[in-house]
């Protein structure tokens, strides 16, 4: 009744260079060497684009999967806590806040589950992933301002090419907004601790 849970560091450290002599390519794009690749995705390590946060993620649970799936669920390492207790029947402990969900329902193949919104906050980027849209912006400039949100439709755009802030600005709106609650409640936690 052992769980194994395994997964990588995010994101590959330094974009390499361009190589298109090494014929390795994803869906028409080339990919550039590095320690490590993104595949087509957006980014790298140390920023908020998916290609600095996406990993994959192995979990081995004998007495709980008895046969091989693949999902495109969004999980985060902060679900690990909540899901190991969960499988042993124990509650969270009620003194903080908890970033991370249960997976139970996700293992259990539960199609209606629904991921609430994640947040990030690294080396001067931010963004809010509440499926199937993410907001990310740069807050690291010369002028030390924020830039504008950008939005990507992760379903149908994972490699973040298609920037629809300018066509959806109310939703952008209401996902800043989320994201700004967000931020102010770990900064809470923060001043508690």
């Amino acid at each position: 009744n052992t769980m194994v849970w395994f997964t990588s560091d995010n994101g590959p450290n330094l974009k390499g260079k361009k190589n298109p002599k090494a014929a390795i390519a994803q869906n028409g794009k080339f990919v550039y060497t590095a320690l490590g690749s993104t595949g087509a995705y957006r980014g790298w390590k140390r920023d908020c684009y998916e290609g600095g946060l996406r990993v994959p993620g192995i979990l081995e649970w004998p007495s709980r999967i008895k046969k091989s799936r693949h999902t495109d669920f969004p999980a985060v390492t902060s679900d690990y806590f909540p899901t190991a207790l969960a499988a042993v029947g124990l509650p969270l402990p009620d003194d903080r806040t908890y970033d991370g969900i249960n997976l139970l329902p996700i293992i259990e193949q539960e199609t209606n589950y629904k991921r609430p919104p994640i947040g990030f906050h690294c080396n001067g980027m931010e963004a809010w992933t509440s499926t199937p849209y993410k907001i990310v912006r740069s807050i690291k400039n010369k002028k030390k301002q924020s830039l504008d949100w950008e939005l990507y439709n992760l379903v149908h755009d994972p490699y973040e090419e298609h920037n629809l802030a300018t066509s959806k600005p109310d939703l952008v709106s209401r996902m800043a907004k989320e994201f700004d609650e967000w931020a102010q409640a770990i900064q809470l936690e923060k001043v508690k601790d």
